[in-house]
């Protein structure tokens, strides 16, 4: 006798094998339309990044940044026909954190995607929508270096700011910038007897790390800070002398004009206002030597080195309007090629004075005395800054008496 058969489990396999094959589809379709939807995606916001930084360029240079991120977006393969692709530019941003906000552009890129498979298993619109913002700040006026009232330049390296000695140092209306990458030592702070206080809301800034021994400012001390171009990329133009500067022995006054003798040329001195190109020497005041200048700013026109003695009485403010405003003293920058080859020692006594910008890029400073009390208004712009000494030393920094420049524009790619 034959067996029975169930005939009703007849061409299941081929249920099976049909369910199989539209799921074998689908992940195909999957890998195949995923990667090019990803590539895709990959296209369009380089499109949009480009697009968003061309706007922020035309904003600066006062152009029309529409078309030039339309154009930018074409040159990449969107040319916003309306049908493919869509290219929406938006300044000020139309969403987002930056909506509104009038340094900001905003391009957005709406993409359908070429597929080969996805289609068999999904009816629906497949599209890419990426987002670009870019920060488009005009040229300004403004202090130099984010207005911090000592600025160590140098890209590397240990103790490019350093604080030692038994002197009780209070930065007050700027922070300190330290340029140097170095992760260990960039800035160094030895305490001690000593201390350095650097009140809120200004801080410290490392780009690199920061080291300590014998306990911690009194400040807040952050790190990582972003880098600074050197040489600077916001420089100042070099000051010029059209006449020789001349010397009355009767009233002991300099005017202004080039210099090339001993200076200053007495140990009593008046400089009267106007701008000193000093070449060939030294910036020396020695114990007991006087000088006294109001609306001045001496150019160290071939570098040289500067020391002030700490027994010299100085009185010294820098220009008080035009081109060079709130700038005090200037070191030549022709050595940017073997920087820290010149040095300027500050060791003012209690008499003394210093108003405005002391500016020396390629020097290293020794700051080891000032006068008391808010005596010492300046910002000191070096190579390396070291503070020292047993005086007790006070900067006050204020930007309306020291020097500000024109600050390049800004663009740079946030979003």
């Amino acid at each position: 006798m034959k067996p029975n058969v169930n005939t009703s489990e007849r061409g299941q396999a081929i249920v099976l094998l049909a369910v199989g094959f539209v799921m074998l589809l689908g992940f195909t379709a999957l890998a195949i339309d995923g990667g090019m939807v990803y590539a895709d995606r990959r296209q369009a916001q380089n499109a949009a990044d480009s697009a968003a930084l061309a706007a922020a360029l035309a904003i600066v240079n006062g152009q029309d940044w529409s078309a030039a991120a339309l154009n930018r977006a074409n040159t990449n393969g969107y040319d916003n026909n309306g049908v493919t692709n869509t290219v929406q530019v938006f300044y000020p941003p139309a969403s987002g954190q930056y909506a509104g906000d009038t340094e900001y552009v905003q391009v957005i890129i709406i993409a359908d995607v070429d597929t080969a498979l996805i289609h068999f298993v999904y009816s629906g619109p497949v599209q890419n929508t990426v987002e670009a913002v870019a920060r488009a700040k005009p040229g300004s006026v403004g202090p130099l270096f984010n207005g911090d009232a000592i600025v160590g330049l140098k890209p590397d390296g240990c103790d490019v700011v350093w604080k030692h000695g038994n002197s009780k140092t209070t930065v007050t209306g700027g922070g300190i910038w330290t340029n140097s990458n170095d992760p260990n030592c960039a800035f160094r702070y030895v305490g001690g007897a000593g201390s350095l206080s650097v009140p809120a809301p200004h801080s410290i800034n490392v780009v690199g790390g920061a080291s300590y021994s014998g306990g911690t400012p009194d400040a807040t001390v952050v790190e990582g800070a972003p880098q600074f171009p050197y040489p600077p990329l916001v420089d100042i133009v070099e000051p010029t002398c059209s006449g020789e500067a001349s010397w009355d022995p009767a009233t002991n006054t300099l005017s202004p004009g080039n210099w090339s003798g001993n200076f200053p040329p007495d140990r009593d001195t008046t400089l009267a206002p106007g701008i000193f190109c000093i070449t060939d020497t030294d910036f020396r005041l020695n114990a007991n030597d006087t000088l006294v200048g109001n609306d001045v700013l001496i150019y160290m026109a071939a570098g040289g080195n500067i020391h002030w003695s700490g027994q010299a009485e100085i009185t010294l403010a820098g220009r008080s309007s035009g081109e060079y405003k709130g700038l005090l003293l200037y070191v030549a920058h022709q050595n940017y090629a073997s920087p820290g080859n010149c040095r300027l020692t500050i060791n003012g006594s209690a008499d003394s004075t210093f108003v405005g910008t002391i500016y020396a890029p390629t020097c290293d400073i020794s700051f080891l005395g000032c006068a008391e009390n808010t005596g010492f208004r300046s910002q000191l712009v070096g190579y390396t800054v070291e503070v020292g000494g047993d005086t007790d030393l006070d900067i006050f920094y204020d930007a309306d008496e020291n020097y500000e420049a024109d600050l390049p524009p800004e663009i740079e790619l946030t979003k």
